[in-house]
């Protein structure tokens, strides 16, 4: 048997028209002061990001995005809130509002495996 390899570029959100609006909004998870206001501001970026994707299961991983967040302020203690609101989310919104200068010129490739088993 043999098998082909197929490169693909990794669709990213920083090439896509919405990438303002989404750029704008991990600007202001960097200075997020509670807990609504991340979820709010994450549901902003879930719907901009989700928008042009025509997948039926888009809306149910939202919620289940959403809801896993939920479930952590649940558990987490005041102090774990307070080191991830000030602390790693502003670290993380911060490369990730750079990700169009990050990503390599060339884009980020996937492989696909089909027709085979190479083994």
């Amino acid at each position: 048997m043999h098998y082909k390899r197929m490169s693909l570029l990794v669709p990213l959100v920083c090439d896509s028209v919405c990438w303002g609006q989404v750029k704008c909004l991990l600007e202001q998870l960097k200075i997020v002061e509670g807990l609504d206001t991340f979820l709010e501001t994450l549901t902003s970026i879930l719907n901009l990001t989700t928008e042009d994707n025509n997948n039926a299961d888009a809306g149910d991983w939202k919620k289940s995005v959403i809801d896993g967040w939920q479930m952590f302020w649940n558990e987490a203690s005041i102090e774990e809130v307070e080191i991830f609101l000030n602390k790693i989310l502003p670290v993380i919104a911060n490369f990730a509002a750079m990700l169009d200068i990050l990503v390599p010129p060339t884009g980020l490739q996937y492989h696909l495996q089909y027709e085979g088993n190479p083994y």
